[in-house]
């Protein structure tokens, strides 16, 4: 069977007590690797907020025991920077109160051969939307693990599986908490998506707005060359940063350009089956029609993801001010959808904006 994707938005609801179930089973194939994303936009179709928090969380799964999930709250409109964030090896998506304790979990609690189900363990203060990525059929194997940072050497890493498998495709996540989980805290809000899947082919997504701060102070950061990154703790550049290098037999290797903060937590889930390219594309969002086209590729896509901050690419080891992260998912032309945080960088107050949208892949 070929490698089979499908991606939709699932309501997790604020009224919607621990025990509930959200089952998915319209599925063609079973879900092997799967990544849960969230912003706290409740809407169903079309809209943009500018009054409501950011509960943002990204989650990957590979089975109902393989899961983890790192996110974080920013409070809109309050005159400091209110921020905490959580990092989870028992749910697929979390939320963190404004004390810094979890006050929502979400988890993955069956898989069948057409599909999943998703568990309230814990219920949510604010209803939000979970977009579900999932990739099964060739993709016959895929393992999440999680990795520590260390404050220096060595800077060329091997990280291994325990399935010990090559895989095709890696995706990491990171954040600024370094404590094993389950834990959660008053902390900044950074967090980092990168993919690779290869040392040609990789690209990674950070940002971090500073817990405190009187005056939003925002950093964001997107290399094609890189796949890891985390900016120092209350704002400013990375000061950690590594490129994918290479399959082993049993994993990958990163090297590190930077290492600054020992114990800060990452997790990635390295995918074996079917065929995949991590790109990254420039286009003119300042003029309409503009296009960005991907060719060259040996194999048409069933579906993908993309991920933008809407600026230029940064100067390596440099991290700009504002910040943007705009979440896309594709399988057709007609079959799209998109979530969008915005934090603006130097306002007197925070104050962040959210968007979602449901028929195309990047909004600014």
């Amino acid at each position: 069977m070929a490698l089979e994707f499908d991606h939709r938005a699932i309501a997790w609801n604020s009224g919607d007590a621990a025990g509930t179930n959200y089952v998915v089973n319209s599925l063609s194939f079973q879900p092997t690797a799967q990544m849960f994303t969230t912003n706290e936009q409740a809407n169903a179709t079309d809209a943009v907020t500018t009054t409501t928090n950011a509960r943002l969380c990204v989650g990957l799964a590979s089975s109902t025991s393989n899961r983890f999930c790192m996110g974080f709250l920013d409070v809109d409109g309050a005159a400091a920077a209110d921020t905490q964030e959580i990092y989870r090896n028992d749910a697929i998506a979390a939320s963190v109160s404004t004390a810094g304790a979890m006050d929502g979990l979400l988890d993955l609690s069956a898989k069948a051969s057409d599909g999943y189900t998703l568990t309230v363990d814990d219920q949510i203060p604010a209803s939000i939307m979970v977009f579900v990525t999932s990739w099964g059929g060739d993709a016959v194997e895929a393992e999440v693990i999680t990795f520590i940072e260390a404050a220096s050497a060595p800077l060329a890493v091997d990280y291994t599986l325990a399935g010990a498998f090559q895989g095709n495709a890696v995706i990491i996540v990171g954040c600024q908490l370094t404590a094993a989980a389950p834990t959660a805290g008053v902390q900044d809000s950074g967090l980092m998506v990168g993919w690779a899947t290869g040392a040609s082919n990789q690209y990674v997504r950070m940002m971090n707005s500073d817990e405190a701060s009187t005056n939003a102070d925002c950093d964001q950061y997107a290399r094609s060359d890189e796949c890891l990154a985390m900016c120092t703790v209350a704002g400013g550049n990375p000061n950690a940063r590594a490129s994918f290098t290479q399959w082993n037999s049993d994993g990958f290797r990163l090297t590190w350009a930077a290492r600054g903060v020992t114990n800060r937590r990452y997790m990635a889930m390295v995918v074996r089956g079917g065929q995949w390219q991590a790109e990254t594309h420039t286009v003119n969002g300042a003029s309409a029609g503009s296009t960005s086209t991907v060719s060259g590729l040996s194999f048409q896509p069933v579906g993908g993801l993309s991920a933008s901050h809407l600026q230029t690419e940064t100067t390596a080891g440099t991290s700009t001010g504002s910040l943007t992260q705009s979440w896309g998912c594709w399988s057709s032309t007609s079959w799209r959808r998109w979530m969008d945080y915005t934090e603006l960088d130097g306002a007197g107050h925070m104050d962040i904006q959210l968007g979602i949208d449901y028929d195309s892949i990047l909004v600014a």
